[in-house]
């Protein structure tokens, strides 16, 4: 093992120019504290004029500039194709490295014969209403899970390392199953499946920018394409995958089944009213339930309620997919990412079950009145 290991940086990138320019510059900053030899890969498929101000940063930042269009799987793949070095460290474009981080990586790889690593990510920024929101979805805990456990499963490629070989050896990122989300999770499911842990490294912290998160718009994409990855991590491992109740928004069209038909026996237009209020109903009650039982109180409950929102986007996905490879079988299944995610789903399960069956009942009641 030689005394100073080589890492070979690839940021997948696509505008972001400023963020671009914080990252290369802690980046330059970590270089000269390590004594060994980094090199950056940075593969862009920008527009003309942020491509050639991200040029002029990769001149400024001694860092290797590609072309290439693709996504970011494909634009990671490119990356580690071209990297010289022994260690692949895969980090986001709007993130930022701290100055110690290679010194860490390089202890891992050295004292305990790894193979791959992950470190936790902290989200910095303006901490608004809506991020307040985000922070209490499940959509944030893989950023975090390196600080806790000791090994992991997968880990958020904004902040992975793996030896080059090996991620040779098992082929990379899946290119043709994922697009935009979930490849991060495919790549350490098998690198665990060949034979491999993910060790955590918990001091090798990156620090990732809460302003790409934060615009509305920009979230619902992501929570989207996080649930039409759902799908594609259920194919391909179904071994992750668990049986969960109805969910949710098939329960939400159970119910507009039902309330059609107290309206046609009925003829009273208030009853179409009743569908979005069990819905709010639903949502509210749900939401104080999480709230009452979350000892660290990190939302109101509007959050909350925005967050219920998230969530039924994230779901609507992963059924659109179902629905669009006429998979049934598959609606009423999920994936389970990490140690003691199955825990909580039971208990959030069983609170909603509970409501639902109060709410329908109340509409099975109106049904039997009508009828």
């Amino acid at each position: 093992m030689p005394e100073n290991i080589g890492f070979s940086v690839v940021i997948a990138a696509k505008g972001r120019v400023a963020l671009l320019r914080d990252l290369l510059h802690s980046l330059e900053i970590a270089r000269q504290a390590y004594p060994g030899k980094i090199e950056v890969l940075l593969m862009d498929d920008s527009e003309p004029n942020d491509q050639e101000r991200i040029i002029d940063l990769c001149r400024q930042y001694d860092a290797q500039y590609y072309y290439f269009p693709g996504t970011v799987a494909a634009k990671r793949n490119h990356g580690a194709d071209r990297a010289e070095h022994e260690i692949l460290h895969f980090l986001d474009s709007d993130c930022l490295v701290k100055s110690d981080l290679y010194h860490i990586y390089k202890r891992a790889y050295q004292e305990k014969a790894t193979q791959s690593a992950a470190g936790p990510l902290e989200f910095v920024g303006k901490d608004t209403w809506f991020w307040k929101a985000i922070a209490v979805t499940p959509f944030v805990v893989g950023f975090y899970l390196p600080r806790w456990l000791d090994t992991v499963e997968w880990g958020v490629t904004a902040n992975f390392t793996v030896r080059r070989w090996l991620f040779h050896e098992i082929g990379g990122f899946d290119v043709t199953a994922f697009r935009s989300a979930g490849e991060d999770v495919d790549l350490g499911l098998r690198i665990r499946k060949a034979g491999y842990e993910i060790i955590s490294c918990k001091e090798a912290l990156v620090l990732h920018s809460k302003a790409t998160w934060t615009p509305f718009r920009n979230m619902t994409r992501r929570v989207w394409n996080y649930g039409a990855a759902d799908y594609g991590l259920v194919e391909k491992h179904p071994e992750r995958a668990v049986t969960v109740l109805l969910r949710r928004l098939l329960l939400y069209g159970i119910w507009l089944v039902l309330i059609l038909v107290v309206f046609v026996r009925s003829a009273s237009p208030w009853i179409i009213g009743l569908f979005p209020l069990l819905i709010l109903l639903e949502n509210g009650m749900l939401s104080m339930r999480i709230n009452a039982t979350n000892p660290y109180k990190k939302a109101s409950f509007s959050q909350q309620m925005v967050a219920q929102l998230l969530i039924h986007i994230n779901e609507a996905a992963y059924l659109f997919k179902c629905l669009k490879k006429a998979d049934f079988k598959r609606m009423n299944q999920q994936m389970v990412y990490y140690q003691g995610q199955y825990k909580g789903m039971l208990e959030i399960g069983a609170a909603t079950f509970w409501i639902s069956l109060f709410l329908t009942a109340g509409i099975g009641i109106l049904v039997g009145i009508y009828w």
